[in-house]
C-alpha cells in the first residue's frame, strides 16, 4: 500500500512512521521547509510533550477523544517515544518533559527515525487539493500530482501558521478559533507588565462563573498570560467554535495564601499602626499590584482591600491571535469522523480534528495517540 500523509507535525510524522513500519511505502508532505516547526517551539523550548494522567475532562467535548483514549493509553504513547529515542521525565504534577529538556532534541530524533524508516519527505510542498476516486486517491501538491491508496490529514489548523486551505475539505470543518492563548483586556494597566503571581482565577461569561483554574497568572501590557489564562481561553475558543457569544470577565484571587478574612484582619491591623498607603500591602502583594489594586479602591479600608485583593476582575475584549496561540479550537467535525475517517475514506489525525486540550501536554499527547490508533485500524 502507497500512503501519502499530509503534515509534518507530531500527528503527520508519528503516523507516517507507524505507516512505514507497518511496511508501507509512505510519502509526508510539510508546507514549511523544515518539519517540526511547531514541536521545536512547544513548550517555550522544552516541550511537554505527554502528560502521566490522560483525562478526557482536560479536551473539549468530543467522540474522538472518547474512542482514541480507549483504545490508546499513556503507557503505549511513552513507548512510541523510547522506539524513536525519546527519553521522557515526568515532574511533581504529571508533565512528561523530554529528558534533554529541548524540543530540538525530539524533533532531531523523529527526523532521524523517518530516514531510518525510509519515509520520502516532502518539504516546502503546499497540498492543494485531495480528490477520492475508484481506484484510491490523488493528491495535488504544487506542480505535482501524485496518486496513492490512503491518504491521512494531520495538518494543523491555524496556530503560528496559515489556515490551511486544501480543497474539498472546507465543507467538514467547523469555525476555527485560537486557542491556549493570552487573554487581550482593554485599558489594561501598562505598569503590571511582567509581574508573575499564583492565582485562582475564574472566568464569567455574562455574570455566570463558566471555569475556574488555579496555577501562575502573567501579566502583560496587553492583558494577561500564563497557563491560568491560556486555559480559560481554550473555554472561550470552544464557545466561540459552538456559536456562543457573551461578555466575558476574569476575576483574580491575587493572595491565595490568606483567606478574605485573614487578609483583612492584616490591614486593618496595619491601618490601626497607621502605615501608609505604599507600605500597606508590603510583603503581601508584589509593589506594582498593591498600587494596582489601591488605585482601584475608593475608600481604604481592611474590607475594600481585602475584597479587591481577593476578587480583581479584569474585563476580556477578546483573545489574542492565531500567531500567539498554541492551539486551535475547532477543526473537522465530529459530525463527518467515523474510526478516524472520513465518508470519503480519507484518514484524520491530530489537530486537524475538532479536539483540542489544555495545557500540560494534553495536546502533543493527543496527536501521537491519534496517530498511534489510526495506524493500527488501518496497517
Amino acid at each position: 500500500m502507497y500512503r501519502i500523509v499530509i503534515g509534518g507535525g507530531m500527528s503527520g510524522i508519528v503516523t507516517a512512521l507507524c505507516s512505514a513500519h507497518n511496511g508501507n511505502k509512505t510519502t509526508l508532505i510539510e508546507r514549511n521547509s523544515r518539519l517540526g516547526r511547531k514541536i521545536a517551539m512547544s513548550g517555550n523550548g522544552k516541550c511537554n510533550i505527554l502528560n502521566e494522567n490522560p483525562n478526557v475532562r482536560c479536551y473539549n467535548e468530543s467522540n474522538v477523544v472518547d474512542l482514541v483514549y480507549r483504545n490508546v493509553n499513556f503507557e503505549q504513547c511513552a513507548d512510541f517515544l523510547r522506539s524513536v529515542g525519546i527519553f521522557t521525565f515526568a515532574d511533581e504534577s504529571g508533565r512528561v518533559y523530554p529528558i534533554t529538556e529541548s524540543a530540538n532534541s525530539v524533533v532531531d530524533c523523529l527526523r532521524l527515525a523517518l530516514k531510518e524508516q525510509g519515509v520520502e519527505v516532502l518539504c516546502d510542498c503546499t497540498v492543494k487539493e485531495v480528490k477520492s476516486g475508484k481506484d484510491g486517491f490523488t493528491v495535488v501538491c504544487g506542480d505535482r500530482t501524485l496518486k496513492c491508496d490512503d491518504v491521512v490529514i494531520a495538518v494543523g489548523s491555524g496556530s503560528q501558521a496559515p489556515l490551511p486551505n486544501i480543497c474539498g475539505m472546507e465543507k467538514y470543518y467547523t469555525t476555527l478559533c485560537p486557542s491556549l492563548v493570552p487573554l487581550k483586556v482593554p485599558n489594561m494597566d501598562k505598569s503590571l507588565n511582567g509581574i508573575r503571581v499564583k492565582s485562582s482565577v475564574a472566568l464569567l461569561c455574562d455574570g455566570k462563573t463558566v471555569a475556574e483554574e488555579q496555577g501562575e497568572l502573567l501579566f502583560r501590557d496587553y492583558g494577561l498570560s500564563g497557563i491560568c489564562a491560556f486555559d480559560l481561553s481554550a473555554v472561550i475558543a470552544r464557545r466561540v467554535v459552538n456559536g456562543k457569544q457573551g461578555n466575558y470577565v476574569v476575576q483574580c484571587d491575587l493572595v491565595t495564601h490568606l483567606s478574605k478574612e485573614e487578609l483583612e484582619a492584616e490591614i486593618n491591623e496595619r491601618l490601626r499602626r497607621q502605615y501608609s498607603k505604599e507600605t500597606l500591602l508590603y510583603g503581601i502583594v508584589h509593589n506594582k499590584i498593591a498600587e494596582h489594586v489601591l488605585k482601584r479602591v475608593k475608600s481604604v479600608s481592611g474590607n475594600s482591600v481585602a475584597e479587591t485583593l481577593k476578587c480583581c476582575s479584569f474585563p476580556v475584549s477578546l483573545l489574542a491571535d492565531y500567531g500567539k496561540s498554541q492551539v486551535t479550537a475547532g477543526g473537522i467535525d465530529d459530525r463527518y469522523v467515523t474510526d478516524l475517517k472520513l465518508p470519503n475514506g480519507i484518514g484524520v489525525v491530530g489537530e486537524a480534528l475538532n479536539v483540542d486540550g489544555k495545557c500540560g501536554g494534553y495536546n502533543l499527547m493527543f496527536a501521537i495517540a491519534s496517530a498511534l490508533l489510526y495506524s493500527r485500524l488501518y496497517k
